[in-house]
């Protein structure tokens, strides 16, 4: 990845994910080979086939998010490929919000866009926070790139679920997560 694009933000994805994202691309592969190997007449299709087994490997490959601490951006690439930058100083709205299973994520917004950093993932099978390092990291950027009245408390929050997690604290008695979410 260009260095230009700064530190990297570890995505949060539970093993369970992860299967089922390499599942779809397992059973792409299958329906390609039972296309293949039908026949000729059926070779036409191998071609859009191919190409969407590219795109969500490629997706899957270089889904990341990036916070550059110098410049105060964020870059985040998910399904399009192409990556986009949001700069934290025309940032108009931050905020934490909760994700489906009892998460935690970073809403920042601009006038034309909305991204998101996950913080914690709350799931039937798995709970994962992001390490002290990255939050630390998420907290100094916003604090030193966001006006004050924007961000709020947001950074020492994050400071605070920084700590919790090196001290060994679990996801379900993290001060990111409200009690009542988790399950």
């Amino acid at each position: 990845m260009p260095a230009t694009f700064g530190q990297t933000i570890p995505r949060l994805s539970p093993r369970s994910a992860t299967v089922v994202e390499v599942g779809f691309l397992v059973v792409g592969v299958v329906i390609f080979a039972i296309i293949w190997g039908a026949g000729p007449w059926l070779w036409w299709l191998s071609a859009p086939m191919i190409a969407v087994l590219c795109y969500l490997g490629a997706v899957l490959l270089l889904a990341d998010t990036w916070v550059d601490p110098a410049t105060g951006t964020v870059t985040r690439r998910r399904w399009s490929l192409r990556p986009v930058r949001i700069a934290l100083a025309d940032v108009t709205a931050v905020q934490l919000s909760t994700s489906g299973g009892g998460g935690a994520r970073l809403v920042l917004r601009d006038g034309r866009r909305r991204t998101t950093i996950d913080l914690v993932s709350v799931t039937l099978f798995a709970s994962v926070s992001q390490q002290g390092p990255a939050l630390r990291v998420l907290a100094d950027v916003l604090e030193a790139h966001v006006v004050p009245a924007i961000r709020g408390d947001l950074p020492r929050r994050l400071r605070a679920q920084a700590d919790h997690i090196e001290r060994g604290g679990t996801v379900e008695s993290s001060p990111l997560v409200a009690p009542s979410s988790v399950r």
